[in-house]
């Protein structure tokens, strides 16, 4: 059995999306699509093994604007032929957390709030974008991220998965399973003035299925083309 999470030294979190359950009884392929943390803090060695071992054609990275100086992500990258695709979800103030609180009184943790802030303009249009890119074959192997993995990471991961129509069991198994990486992931993070991991509730994720309205054409692509019976694992 192909184990889903796949070991970086420098970056924890690192999961691939295929096994999981179609409501018609199919299963994902592997080593299509893949989860993590943030790239930008790759070794050498680990860029060397991402590169032999997955050979990504796409990143998308799902974290605020940086200026290029502060982020070698795309230059790492670059390196190693893949091609990379900012899209944040999140506002680009720096008020946006209390703003956003004022207009999600009832949220009660971030992973709500990423669930209200998808469902919404701008960043209905930044997911479309994001289940475009996905949805493209030529992009293939595809690594999409945020900060830790869990939240946007999770939030998207979650959307994709319901596109597929991949059973809701497994949906909230995906994201439950970043619990194991937290510890990890917070001490890498003490101090670098990071996000912090948050949560989404259960029944949010289970609900992700009306946040594919705004992108059908890509979600029918989704369920097109990922599903094994039309990839070879």
């Amino acid at each position: 059995m192909r184990s889903r999470h796949i070991h970086f030294e420098s970056v924890p979190n690192f999961r691939d999306l295929g096994g999981y359950r179609t409501q018609d009884g199919r299963t994902i392929a592997w080593r299509r699509l893949f989860r993590s943390a943030a790239l930008h803090k790759m070794t050498e060695r680990d860029m060397a093994g991402l590169k032999r071992d997955i050979g990504p054609r796409a990143v998308i990275d799902l974290r605020r604007p940086r200026d290029p100086e502060k982020n070698p992500e795309p230059l790492l990258l670059e390196e190693i032929g893949a091609r990379y695709y900012p899209i944040p979800f999140r506002p680009d103030g720096p008020s946006y957390l209390k703003d956003e609180a004022k207009a999600h009184p009832n949220a009660t943790d971030m992973g709500a709030i990423y669930l209200y802030r998808i469902s919404e303009k701008p960043f209905g249009r930044r997911l479309v974008d994001a289940l475009e890119l996905i949805a493209e074959p030529d992009n293939h192997p595809l690594v999409f991220h945020c900060t830790a993995g869990k939240d946007r990471t999770g939030v998207l991961a979650a959307i994709v998965l319901a596109a597929m129509s991949i059973v809701d069991e497994d949906v909230v198994d995906d994201y439950t399973l970043s619990a194991a990486f937290m510890s990890d992931i917070r001490d890498r993070m003490n101090g670098a003035g990071s996000e912090r991991p948050a949560r989404v509730p259960v029944e949010g994720l289970r609900g992700v299925d009306g946040y594919i309205s705004g992108a059908p054409q890509a979600g029918v692509r989704l369920r097109r083309r990922l599903p094994e019976s039309e990839w070879s694992a």
